[in-house]
């Protein structure tokens, strides 16, 4: 994988880092369909989620039938639904670091 793929996980683990958040894609998008700009709104947010943070990073939604090699390597980790696997009753932060970590680690292994 690419120093882009490792750069883009670093920067949306940057963002769950600094706020993380459960059951919406971030603290200003509960839907997408439900703002008038869902992508700016995401990326003026200050909490995301895991698939909130690789949106805004990526700038495009996540596709589960083409998927961006950043998703590839984060699939690889916690497995392909990503919003079941963040919203997990009792997820914590700590364990999206650490997900992330890993993702960035076997993409780096993979470049």
């Amino acid at each position: 994988m690419s120093d882009d793929v490792v750069a883009i996980l670093q920067r949306a683990k940057e963002r769950v880092a600094a706020g993380w958040c459960q059951g919406r894609l971030s603290d200003h998008v509960q839907h997408p369909c439900a703002v008038p700009h869902p992508m700016e709104a995401l990326r003026a947010s200050t909490e995301w989620c895991v698939s909130g943070a690789l949106i805004a990073e990526l700038g495009q939604w996540l596709n589960v039938r083409s998927p961006h090699p950043v998703e590839v390597a984060l699939a690889a980790v916690i497995g392909e639904d990503f919003v079941a696997w963040n919203d997990t009753p009792g997820r914590t932060q700590a364990e999206l670091l650490d997900a992330f970590d890993a993702a960035i680690r076997l993409a780096k292994d993979s470049a």
